[in-house]
């Protein structure tokens, strides 16, 4: 059974490398076809970043009291509010003249 797990697991690896090594031959002659031409590739960048709408009262960088510690009690915060997360996906491009056109969004659900 042991046996069987590590030769799916490098099965898989190489299933994993073989795709990357192709993107990356599509890439450069991608970017060596567009030379030829006098272009430059573009390249983006997309990248996400989810944020809790209410994330609670946490300890953090505030200094308290032994005695001040013993009376805060927890925040009681409804699990629907918790969950509510907000997702902001932003692109960016090695170009610095497009960052001003390319879009920021913000996906709330």
């Amino acid at each position: 059974m042991v046996f069987d797990v590590v030769i799916c697991a490098r099965w898989r690896l190489s299933v994993v490398c073989a795709q990357a090594r192709i993107a990356w031959q599509m890439l450069n002659y991608a970017e060596a076809t567009a030379a030829a031409h006098g272009r430059r590739l573009l390249r983006l960048n997309l990248d996400e970043t989810s944020v809790c709408l209410h994330p609670g009262r946490r300890r953090g960088a505030i200094f308290l009291t032994k005695s001040s510690l013993r009376t805060i009690r927890g925040q009681r915060v409804p699990k629907w509010k918790r969950r509510c997360c907000m997702t902001h996906i932003g692109l960016i491009s090695e170009h610095q003249e497009l960052h001003h056109a390319l879009p920021q969004v913000l996906v709330a659900n």
